[in-house]
Order: structure tokens, then sequence, then C-alpha cells
């Protein structure tokens, strides 16, 4: 089973960074998962002020992909920036 992660920016509610933690860290423009690993940590206890974090189970993520491509069109595995995807 892995984790899925969205982070969102709570001032406009933009998509930051979306994916696994590896995906999530490079999106967001960390070389490292630390910075990543302690939004998760200021997120569970509540201190976490700037952005949203949503994390989701999932069994087979590329089957998640798919579903997630016919639903919305969207690619979670992108990397997103505020003013749109970046191809």
């Amino acid at each position: 089973m892995s984790r899925y992660y969205a982070i969102y920016r709570k001032r406009d509610d933009a998509l930051l960074a979306c994916g696994t933690p590896e995906q999530c860290s490079k999106m967001m423009g960390y070389a490292s998962l630390r910075p990543f690993e302690d939004i998760c940590r200021r997120s569970r206890a509540g201190t976490l002020s700037e952005y949203e974090l949503y994390v989701e189970d999932v069994d087979d993520l590329a089957e998640y992909r798919e579903g997630f491509l016919q639903v919305d069109g969207f690619d979670p595995f992108q990397p997103i920036h505020s003013r749109g995807v970046v191809s």
C-alpha cells in the first residue's frame, strides 16, 4: 500500500504538489525528503499554518492515477505550479 499526498496553499487553495513523498518533495523544490517530512509532522501536530495536507492510502498507485485521469482529466503526477501545469 502506498500513500498519496496533496499539498495546498491555504491563502489561495493552489495545489502545490501531489503524489508520493518523493514526487511532492521534488515538486516543491526540496533537495531531500526532510522538509516534506517536517510538513507532514507539523500537519499531524496541528501547527501547520501555510499549507493544507491531504493523505490517502492507495493500494495500486497506477490504478489510482488512471481513475483520477478519467474523472478529472488532471494528471497528479505532473509538476504543478499555481499558474498551471509545467510541461
